[in-house]
């Protein structure tokens, strides 16, 4: 008999974004408070697992991704804002 696991939060989490958004999922399709929860949820992921520089872990690069893509969001406000005034 197979052990299963049970999902992950951030599995969980990431599935649920991709039954909500379909075909249309992408980061940016996101709301910010999405990728805000997505960003934290990875953050604890990596925190529990175990460090091993050798290989490139997928959800590091995933929240790296979301944390970009954050920045770029915040920074392209502070640009409209700007030039709005």
């Amino acid at each position: 008999m197979k052990n299963a696991r049970n999902p992950s939060p951030l599995s969980e989490y990431f599935a649920y974004l991709e039954a909500r958004y379909g075909e249309r999922f992408s980061l940016d399709a996101l709301t910010d408070e999405e990728l805000a929860r997505l960003a934290g949820l990875g953050a604890r992921t990596l925190a529990g697992q175990p460090c091993d520089t050798d290989i490139m872990n997928p959800v590091d690069t995933l929240v790296g991704l979301v944390r970009n893509n954050l920045a770029r969001r915040a920074q392209h406000r502070l640009i409209t804002c700007g030039l709005s005034s």
